[in-house]
């Protein structure tokens, strides 16, 4: 950090108000009186790195900054309202780039609320902060911050999320002073992580825990996704159970640990006569009980009187000769109709044709009515002579 320092517009004057502290390489010491500014001095430069969260405030610029950078100051007896007030933080890293990260405190503009402005390399542009996707997209402020700084913030591998963020990580630089010297990090905020500080001490120490947690976090949500399918399939299973009377001895209710082989030991039983017997058993019973109905069933028959068959096989063999008698008698009335109805449809083709011819006829003799008033042919153009109604018409008068 080179320095900190702020521009401060009042409603009273046109005069420009404000601060600056500069910074040496190293060890830097701030000291002072109470009320004279050393809180807002980490204040500013917290709220410019976005890192509003560690100082154990709201995100609330009045709670977070001096009121003298958000509402009003005394200078010189008088009382000056602020108008609108920036604050300016000029920042080095370890290559040599220099960046002056600018972000409002009051403005007029409602949306420089969650915005941060970035001088570099005489150039400038606006990142977003306090919004989603701040630490991976490309206008995301801590996106930015971390390409600065050459910080990678360790991921989960299958979900490609953050475990930790720059917060988590900033708060290692910052010791609140009413409860960090009992609890270090302590308003660090949590994110929802799990074990936030234990990781983020491993990470800052270069450890591996931090994957094997990954890991272990990966298998624990894989276990309980398994052990909520298997309480579903017992769910399942209970009320197949229940509606088909049969049991699975050996089968536990709770997900435990148990031996590969045990599911192979499983029986089905089923209940037979009030008791409980296992489906092979059942099956044998059953069985020799068929074999044993079949063997009465065949005893049966042999002593039953086949008279009366014999009389019911009569009368079927009479009624199926006079069946097949009408039956040659309708194929034979069918063959007739079928060659009527063939020599039927060939008279009415000649008719038809016969019908074409005269109509053909009739067509001529119009033709020759209308011809009889012409010397030439319309088609050909020919001489023709005029003939007779009442003279026969021969052939070679047609052509």
């Amino acid at each position: 950090i080179n320095n900190v320092s702020s521009e401060i517009r009042v409603l009273e004057s046109e005069k420009k108000y404000g601060f600056k502290c500069n910074f040496s390489s190293g060890l830097n010491i701030i000291k002072g009186q109470n009320s004279t500014g050393k809180s807002s001095i980490l204040s500013c430069i917290y709220y410019n790195l976005g890192m509003e969260q560690l100082l154990g405030m709201s995100t609330s610029k009045t709670s977070l900054l001096d009121k003298c950078l958000t509402s009003e100051f005394v200078y010189k007896g008088t009382t000056f309202s602020v108008s609108q007030s920036i604050i300016r933080l000029e920042i080095q890293n370890s290559s040599g780039d220099i960046a002056l990260i600018e972000r409002p405190a009051v403005s007029p503009i409602e949306d420089d609320k969650n915005t941060i402005m970035i001088h570099q390399k005489g150039d400038f542009r606006k990142y977003y902060i306090h919004s989603a996707k701040d630490h991976s997209h490309k206008y995301g402020f801590y996106t930015w911050l971390q390409n600065f700084i050459g910080i990678e913030l360790p991921r989960d591998p299958e979900t490609n999320k953050n475990t930790l963020y720059l917060q988590n990580i900033f708060s290692s630089c910052f010791i609140e002073q009413t409860k960090g010297w009992s609890d270090f990090m302590s308003q660090m905020p949590s994110f929802n992580i799990k074990d936030a500080k234990r990781k983020l001490v491993e990470y800052l120490l270069s450890l591996k825990c931090l994957e094997n947690d990954i890991e272990k976090d990966r298998l624990s949500n894989e276990r309980s996704t398994l052990v909520e399918n298997w309480n579903q399939a017992v769910k399942d299973f209970d009320r197949v159970d229940y509606s088909l009377s049969y049991a699975v001895n050996g089968l536990g209710k709770k997900f435990e640990k148990s031996k590969i082989d045990s599911l192979i030991n499983l029986q089905l039983k089923i209940k037979m006569e009030s008791s409980w017997v296992d489906v092979k058993t059942a099956h044998k019973e059953k069985t020799k009980e068929l074999t044993k109905l079949r063997k009465q069933n065949r005893n049966i028959e042999k002593r039953k009187d086949l008279s009366e068959l014999s009389e019911k096989r009569k009368e079927l063999k009479i009624k199926l000769l006079k069946f097949n008698r009408v039956k040659s008698s309708l194929d034979r009335s069918y063959t007739t109709e079928k060659y009527k109805v063939k020599s039927y449809t060939n008279h009415l083709k000649k008719l038809n044709e016969e019908r074409s011819n005269i109509v053909g006829s009739r067509k001529v003799d119009e033709l020759i009515s209308e011809l009889s008033s012409s010397d030439n042919c319309p088609l050909c153009d020919n001489t023709i002579s005029v003939i007779s109604p009442n003279k026969v018409v021969s052939q070679n008068d047609y052509e």
